[in-house]
């Protein structure tokens, strides 16, 4: 009901890890977005929030070191399961469409930034904006930014999940605005 509890919620359907079973919730994120962590840490921790991330050296399998934290608490996990970010996620997502109209851009933001990119052709002229996951969540994603942005985007299928994408910069511009302009 918050802007940063629409933007952890996207972040931790993307990155996010719900082990109902062991009552726990984990999420791992690069060494350089520590600062997210910390901002998630403290809505959770009144006391010393900071102590509750965690560092892995995972250079070994290529991925750097992350930053993680771990909330054991079987009242949240069972939150975040009731909220659609269930245990092993991966292949069952659909978009909270229940969510209020005023945090879809909250969600989607913490949801791009966990399982999103940018990128441009070789020449850096055409950028593309492209979020993974499954076909229901990238249609309720589709949905929601023909409804606010005006913008048609595209899905394709891509392994075993799924590709929304939007090519062109004026349409990634408008997408990138709606996302990031006056939030926090």
């Amino acid at each position: 009901n918050t802007e940063l509890k629409a933007y952890f919620l996207g972040l931790l359907y993307a990155d996010g890890c719900n082990h109902k079973d062991a009552n726990y919730i984990s999420l791992a994120l690069e060494q350089t977005d520590e600062e997210i962590l910390k901002i998630l840490c403290a809505m959770i921790y009144k006391e010393n929030p900071e102590s509750q991330i965690k560092t892995s050296d995972r250079t070994v399998d290529d991925k750097g070191i992350t930053k993680y934290f771990t909330i054991n608490s079987k009242h949240i996990c069972a939150m975040l399961e009731k909220h659609g970010c269930m245990q092993a996620k991966t292949f069952k997502l659909v978009y909270p469409d229940w969510l209020q109209d005023n945090l879809h851009r909250h969600f989607i933001r913490g949801y791009f930034d966990g399982d999103g990119s940018i990128y441009s052709d070789k020449n850096k002229k055409r950028y593309t904006f492209k979020i993974t996951s499954t076909f229901a969540f990238c249609n309720g994603v589709k949905n929601v930014f023909k409804k606010f942005v005006g913008v048609n985007l595209n899905t394709y299928p891509h392994e075993s999940v799924f590709d929304l994408m939007s090519c062109g910069n004026r349409q990634v511009k408008s997408i990138l605005n709606w996302l990031y302009d006056d939030c926090n």
